[in-house]
């Protein structure tokens, strides 16, 4: 199985949540991100943060991500089962740029079936609070995507799952 995080640049969401999942299911699925925006391309995350910004996720424990900034790519796209992006207009964009991939793209929230906002927002303003909430939004979506076996087959097969409505399309 090859799972797909996509967010606007491929700076911060994306790759962290690539990172987090790796952490939470280890080596098995494989694991990528990119991001849709050409704005940071080539460079990498960690020279691209604000140093406050870097500073927080230090003070909490949180490694920077080793990767450089990517675009999405139409084989990326077609390599991957699951694609989960953090807004929806990530996924509108996704749905116009590969009409044929558009099943397989999910709202990382939603995916893990959390009521409310499903979207996980941008940084915005270089605050604890605000750096935080969206690192903890993504760590709490993958942690719940492991316990309740979402991505597992018979979870995706099932009748009731809303992911078994995309994948029958």
């Amino acid at each position: 199985m090859k799972v797909l995080f996509v967010c606007g640049a491929n700076v911060f969401r994306s790759q962290m949540a690539a990172q987090v999942f790796k952490d939470v299911f280890g080596a098995e699925p494989e694991v990528s991100s990119a991001g849709l925006l050409k704005r940071h391309v080539g460079k990498r995350a960690r020279d691209v943060y604000p140093q406050k910004e870097i500073e927080i996720l230090r003070k909490h424990g949180i490694r920077l991500p080793p990767g450089r900034c990517r675009l999405v790519s139409k084989k990326d796209m077609t390599s991957a089962d699951y694609v989960f992006v953090m807004e929806n207009w990530m996924k509108g964009l996704l749905g116009e740029r590969y009409p044929d991939q558009a099943g397989k793209v999910f709202l990382l929230r939603g995916f893990a079936e959390y009521a409310g906002d499903p979207e996980i927002h941008d940084v915005g303003i270089v605050t604890d609070p605000c750096v935080m909430i969206p690192y903890k939004q993504i760590e709490a979506a993958i942690k719940r995507v492991k316990r309740r076996k979402l991505l597992d087959e018979e979870s995706l097969n099932h009748p009731r799952s809303r992911r078994y409505e995309h994948a029958a399309r």
